[in-house]
């Protein structure tokens, strides 16, 4: 008997009324769609088989992974990673079906506001930690962490998402494929070296980086000098950048990794001292206030045609059924 939690109900693509896209990825499109069961607003993305297979094993292997990896991690579902909700396929397409975030993603708010304040990324580098911590506990490295693969929910709130890079470890360090993007990418991964969870936190350490500075901590079109500056120089931090955030940025980018901090170590640090960890995963901690318009003007959404606030994701989520209803474009998935 099928145990695997998200098959059930079992559902086809004719249950999705399609309404816009809302990007497009190295694998695949992700649609916006209405289940017409349910009424929900969900996020689809749609994998076609013989683009997978024209790519080669290696791209086969990352699709796969990733429907693995939000299937395993399904049954508990975290409030800063999107969830796979259904998963299903037809003769010629890969269907996930997971939440609808609804914003745009962290580096188009980054490049839209210049720069965040510190107070942002304070709730925003922990929100990212609770979901690598939750990641890792499943025995699973993420890899790609950048900015954009963290969505903007209308509510404030970040999650993170697209696993295609994500790989199951056998222990607490592997070898393998040097996958991600070459920016964010740890000293030891860009090496060949041995390399276990640590990668993530050396990324997260990027993130909030470019969260207050605005742009990342190394950047050069010439990928050999690229890679030499990441694994042999220290990122340099601008003036304007408080102390404590300072600390924390150059703790998660050891190049010692068994002297680079991991999430337990963020929770004692000053940078923090003001955030309440447990209400921040039971979401009661409150969000960077933004308007509606900050999250969606920037992320490429069929809905960043509203205009209106919205005091919260269900009110959002509402107008989004409306919109669902009237524009049927189930037939965008195979132009």
């Amino acid at each position: 008997m099928d145990h695997d939690p998200v098959r059930r109900p079992s559902l086809s693509i004719a249950d999705f009324a399609f309404c816009g896209m809302l990007g497009e990825g190295q694998f695949g499109r992700v649609m916006m769609a209405r289940n017409t069961r349910t009424q929900d607003i969900v996020a689809v993305k749609v994998l076609r088989k013989q683009f997978l297979v024209s790519k080669g094993a290696r791209t086969i292997s990352a699709a796969i992974s990733e429907k693995q990896v939000l299937q395993e991690m399904a049954s508990k579902r975290h409030p800063y990673i999107v969830s796979l909700l259904h998963s299903f396929q037809d003769e010629a397409h890969l269907y996930l079906i997971m939440d609808f975030v609804g914003g745009g993603d962290l580096f188009s708010l980054i490049e839209k506001k210049g720069r965040l304040p510190e107070a942002w990324a304070i709730t925003y580098s922990a929100e990212i930690a609770l979901a690598l911590a939750h990641v890792h506990s499943h025995g699973i490295v993420y890899r790609d962490l950048k900015p954009e693969n963290v969505m903007v929910c209308i509510s404030g709130h970040l999650k993170m998402t697209d696993f295609g890079f994500a790989k199951k470890m056998e222990g607490a360090a592997t070898r393998g494929s040097c996958v991600g993007t070459p920016e964010y990418m740890a000293p030891e991964l860009l090496k060949g070296e041995v390399y276990g969870v640590g990668v993530d936190w050396w990324t997260l350490g990027c993130l909030l980086y470019e969260m207050v500075v605005g742009r990342g901590p190394y950047s050069n079109d010439d990928l050999q000098l690229l890679v030499k500056a990441i694994t042999t120089e220290e990122p340099v931090i601008p003036s304007g950048v408080s102390q404590p955030c300072r600390d924390v940025v150059g703790g998660l980018m050891q190049r010692d990794t068994s002297a680079r901090w991991t999430g337990d170590r963020l929770r004692g640090e000053p940078f923090y001292r003001e955030l309440d960890w447990e209400a921040l995963y039971r979401m009661e901690a409150p969000p960077p206030t933004l308007s509606l318009l900050d999250t969606l003007s920037h992320g490429g959404s069929i809905l960043c045609r509203m205009e209106a606030r919205y005091s919260d994701e269900a009110a959002a989520s509402r107008f989004a059924v409306e919109l669902c209803s009237t524009q049927q474009l189930t037939d965008a998935i195979t132009s």
